[in-house]
């Protein structure tokens, strides 16, 4: 076995040397006997680092296991309690009175369970009712057609009795035309209005006379409500 002691003679540089040695192996030099505490500060140090470590890891681990483990719940006692008005099952149960009335007849059960019968409602048939709100009438419908008036014959789209759409006035006499304009509109014997109409009247269009010579254009307008053109007519158009 060797120890670590230094030599006495500092141009030696052995350091280990065998146990009990009083002399250095190499120079022959007295050992120097004096503990080197700073080597083995160190050692313990290193041993007591690996035991710190060893431990640390030790406990954590334990650690880990017990979080990982459920705690157990206790599980308390319930006592159940019979509802209010109720006995304990395990009380004795005292007997029923004795019934000393007589059983009832047949006749009689048959007239109690003829009192206890509901009466049976009577179905009565009832007329379904005239309030219900009836579905809107259909929007009337545009036909092509023709209508006869005191100072001429219109023919084209007609709705509701009046001329509704594209159509053709012929004129047999004077009469002012487009009242609703804002100016004033004359058509004489053989003129022709061709044109679109609304409510019964003008809306716009162009005024011809007999050779097909347009005389106006004329844009009146639509009325706002329906109107007859034979109504209120007007031969004194100047």
């Amino acid at each position: 076995m060797f120890r670590i002691v230094k030599c006495k003679n500092t141009t030696c540089g052995k350091t280990d040397h065998k146990f009990g040695a009083i002399n250095c192996d190499m120079c022959g030099t007295p050992l120097d006997k004096k503990i080197n505490w700073a080597i083995i500060f160190a050692l313990l140090f290193v041993v007591a680092s690996i035991f710190a470590i060893y431990f640390y890891y030790n406990m954590k681990m334990n650690n880990s296991d017990n979080i990982d483990k459920p705690t157990p719940v206790k599980q308390r006692e319930v006592i159940v309690l019979p509802p209010q008005g109720q006995t304990n099952r395990n009380e004795p149960v005292p007997p029923r009175p004795r019934d000393n009335t007589p059983a009832a007849t047949t006749e009689q059960r048959n007239e109690a369970q003829t009192r206890d019968v509901a009466p049976i409602p009577q179905i009565r048939d009832v007329a379904p009712s005239t309030s219900r709100r009836q579905p809107p009438p259909p929007p009337p419908t545009t036909i092509n057609g023709e209508i006869p008036y005191t100072f001429g014959r219109y023919v084209g789209e007609i709705r509701n009795g009046v001329p509704e759409g594209e159509g053709t006035m012929h004129y047999n006499r004077k009469v002012q035309i487009a009242k609703h304009s804002e100016s004033m509109y004359c058509a004489e014997d053989g003129d022709t209005f061709v044109g679109r109409w609304h409510n019964g009247d003008i809306e716009r269009g162009e005024l011809k006379d007999r050779n097909n010579n347009r005389k106006a254009t004329i844009f009146a307008g639509a009325r706002r409500s329906r109107y007859d053109i034979s109504q209120n007519i007007n031969y004194d158009c100047q």
